[in-house]
Order: C-alpha cells, then sequence, then structure tokens
C-alpha cells in the first residue's frame, strides 16, 4: 500500500447473466443498483440494474470488490492498487497502492498497510490517505464504525472517529461483522452470537450456537449446525431460517443477495419465509450496498 499513495428456492444458470457482453454502454450511475458481481474467472465487473432486471458489464479484469457509501472499489490481480469506479463503465480511478486489506464502512474506505504495518483511512481524491492506526492484522467496517484486530493477539479494536484513538473491546477466539447498525461476534469459545454495546463496552448474547456470521445493511445471520442460515428478528433467541446452504451474501439495506452453492448462481431474498428468485448465474463475488 506504500502509503496508500495515490432449502433455498434457488434454480441453476449456466453463466452469469448480462445485458450486453460490450462494456462501452451508456453511463450507469452507481447510486442507482446495489448489487454488484465479480465473473467465475473475475474477468469482469458486472452490474445489476434493480429497475430493468439486467446485468451489464462496468469493468474488467479484479480480484475483489468492497462498495459502501463511500463508493465502489476494486483491487486488481496485478496486485497495483484500489481502484474507484466513476459511474461510467470501464471507468476506474487508482485511489491508492497496494494493500494487505480494505474495508469500506460509512462515508469512508479503510485499508491495512502492507505487512500489517498501519491502518489508513481514505478521505476522498482531493485529500488522499491518513494514518489512523497502528499495526493490524484485519479489519471490518460498516455504518456502525470500524474496528480492527491487533496483529500479534486475538485483541480487537474500535476506532473512535479520531487518529490514534481505539478503544479495546474484545479478545479471544471469534468472527466479527458489522452492519449499519451495530457490531457482532460469533464468540470462537461459546459458539454464541453476540452484540456490542457500545456504552457499556459489554458483549451481549443474542444467539447461538452459530458456525458462522455476516452482516450488512441492517441486517445480522447465522449459519446454524445443519448449514442453513437464519437471520436475527431483533429480539435475543428469535432467529428464522432463510435458506439453506450457500456459498456467500452480500446484503444492502434494502435487499439480500446470496451465491448458491459453489458459487453457482445469484439470487435474491423475497423477504418472506425461504423463497428466492435467481438473477444471475455463476460468480465469485458478490457485494451490495444502497447510496
Amino acid at each position: 500500500m506504500s502509503k496508500f499513495r495515490s432449502a433455498a428456492v434457488f434454480a441453476a444458470a449456466a453463466a452469469l447473466v448480462v445485458s450486453s457482453a460490450a462494456t462501452g454502454s451508456a453511463a450507469q450511475s452507481p447510486y442507482v443498483t446495489d448489487v454488484y458481481a465479480l465473473s467465475p474467472s473475475g474477468s469482469y465487473v458486472a452490474q445489476w440494474d434493480v429497475t430493468t432486471k439486467n446485468w451489464s458489464v462496468i469493468g474488467g479484469a479484479a480480484s475483489q470488490l468492497y462498495v459502501g457509501l463511500a463508493g465502489l472499489f476494486e483491487t486488481l490481480p496485478n496486485g497495483t492498487g484500489i481502484y474507484q469506479y466513476s459511474g461510467t463503465p470501464d471507468d476506474w480511478n487508482l485511489v491508492g497502492g497496494p494493500g494487505a486489506q480494505f474495508a469500506v464502512g460509512g462515508n469512508h474506505l479503510f485499508g491495512v498497510g502492507l505487512k500489517d504495518a498501519y491502518v489508513a483511512q481514505w478521505n476522498g481524491s482531493s485529500e488522499g490517505w491518513a494514518e489512523i492506526g497502528g499495526p493490524a492484522s484485519q479489519i471490518w467496517a460498516g455504518g456502525a464504525g470500524l474496528i480492527a484486530m491487533s496483529p500479534n493477539s486475538t485483541d480487537v479494536y474500535y476506532y473512535n472517529g479520531t487518529p490514534g484513538s481505539w478503544t479495546h473491546i474484545g479478545s479471544g477466539p471469534a468472527l466479527y461483522a458489522v452492519n449499519d447498525d451495530n457490531i457482532y461476534r460469533l464468540n470462537g469459545t461459546t459458539y454464541n452470537i453476540e452484540v456490542w454495546n457500545q456504552s457499556g463496552n459489554i458483549w451481549q448474547v443474542i444467539g447461538g450456537p452459530a458456525y458462522d456470521i455476516f452482516a450488512g445493511g441492517t441486517g445480522v445471520y447465522l449459519t446454524d449446525s445443519n448449514g442453513n442460515e437464519e437471520k436475527y428478528s431483533g429480539t435475543p433467541g428469535q432467529w428464522n431460517v432463510i435458506a439453506g446452504p450457500t456459498a456467500a451474501f452480500a446484503a444492502s439495506e434494502t435487499n439480500l443477495y446470496g451465491l448458491g452453492p459453489n458459487d453457482s448462481y445469484v439470487a435474491l431474498y423475497s423477504g418472506s419465509g425461504n423463497v428466492w428468485s435467481q438473477i444471475g448465474g455463476p460468480a465469485s463475488q458478490i457485494v451490495a450496498g444502497v447510496y
């Protein structure tokens, strides 16, 4: 990064459905759609239009996608840096050098320096990057904030919004997830799902046992012992099955998307029971976010 320089109802499909293989179509604003997909081979980035129900190619080869209020970003297979989508197909602008990891939360893009050397925040094209924290092995970000794990321990810290100011919020084996509302973790000792109470700096059990956790938009989800996906109702202990085994999820403030087993198709959740509708074929990654 060199200081950041510059049993669900799913149906199988043969390929990621796009409206056209061409990338030179009219500009599409990233503020209209809320789900993007990376092709199975990572050879192109596609955008799904919630109005027209069509896919269109907006970029070439990429290795990872990130999205949030700060924009849509990609890293490339050659590891040259991180790029922001302009809203015009095939127009991506370099905003930072290579990094160990990136995350988008709120209106900000965050990154971990090479060799886990530091945490930095991108403040926009005109202001560039600012170092906000020391070494970190992993970061998670969402509307609820940014957290980082120490590289030599399981200690996790919450960023208070001022460079260098972090609060220790937990330690021990755990998986973390952040959405617009809260910070969650899957406790690796008890296998419970817990939510962080910032005012008391304590963790409250809301579910479990669980074997994986995902959070996005305003929702939080767990994988149970049968591989089923459950959504938190908002009341501790009350979770509802919404899908069978799946490869991954992506959630905006309004929609939940899933990748079928073995990344075989993209689907949209109906919002009821475990009913889903297929909207695309295979993909190696999906990301979602409402701007």
